[in-house]
């Protein structure tokens, strides 16, 4: 034996006061770090989905725009498209059947396709901004953008008669 007191096993006030001190300041070191990691995360999602909302829209628009056999501009934000139709398309607007009329409209940040001769409506594209449309002597120019947050993304389509 040494000939000193047996000490009692446990930590010191001391010792529990660091460990307190050096959590803490890791835990703010870790939750500055996330702020920070969190901005461009959050800012990566905004620009990824407004990408893959605007490819949505224009993929659709492009399908039915290239089958159009007419475009009539109705209102802000809304258009009335013929799409040839039948067995044997005839390349007219008879804007009845065998003919399909296709409308686009914005409405509440969605842009949505209804099919005129069923009523069915389907949303084409969410975080819709602005759908302008301009009739440039027959030519019809479509402008899409796309919002979320400060991100947005814009792409513009033009059609003519065929």
């Amino acid at each position: 034996m040494c000939g000193r007191k047996p000490r009692c096993a446990g930590f010191t006030l001391l010792e529990l006061l660091v460990a307190a001190m050096l959590t803490i300041l890791l835990t703010m070191i870790v939750a500055q770090a996330w702020r920070h990691l969190s901005v461009g995360l959050a800012d990566s999602a905004a620009r990824t989905r407004c990408g893959q909302e605007l490819r949505l829209a224009l993929n659709s628009l492009s399908r039915d725009l290239g089958i159009a056999v007419a475009a009539t501009p109705l209102e802000a934000g809304r258009i009335l498209l013929c799409l040839d139709g039948g067995d044997e398309p005839n390349g007219l607007a008879d804007w009845a059947e065998p003919d399909e009329s296709v409308e686009y409209v914005l409405r509440g940040g969605h842009l949505l396709r209804r099919q005129t001769q069923t009523g069915q409506e389907f949303v084409v594209a969410a975080d819709v901004g602005d759908f302008a449309i301009r009739n440039i002597g027959g030519t019809v120019e479509l402008t899409l953008r796309v919002q979320r947050g400060a991100v947005q993304r814009q792409a513009s389509l033009t059609w003519s008669p065929p």
